[in-house]
């Protein structure tokens, strides 16, 4: 008894370690937050670089690849019956 009394006592420190190692981190959506404004400012960029020659290309791809991310619509997830 006395030896699986000190398995969970490892088991928990070891969890509540992890525990505030995870408090330390950054919120996922303030991690989203702070990237969609860094995308935000780097598409302004390549919008205002648009008609200097070298970036014309790299405007057209990019373009392409906000407009076709604009027009894909996920499902919408379906409404599971209550039970």
């Amino acid at each position: 008894m006395k030896t699986k009394q000190a398995v969970f006592e490892a088991l928990f420190a070891e969890q509540a370690t992890a525990n505030a190692d995870l408090r330390t981190m950054r919120s996922a959506s303030a991690i989203r937050k702070d990237l969609e404004k860094s995308l935000k400012a780097l598409l302004g960029l390549i919008t205002a670089m648009k008609d200097v020659a070298d970036w014309k290309l790299l405007y057209a791809d990019v373009n392409e690849l906000v407009k076709a991310a604009k027009n894909s619509n996920l499902p919408e997830p379906k409404n599971n019956p209550p039970q």
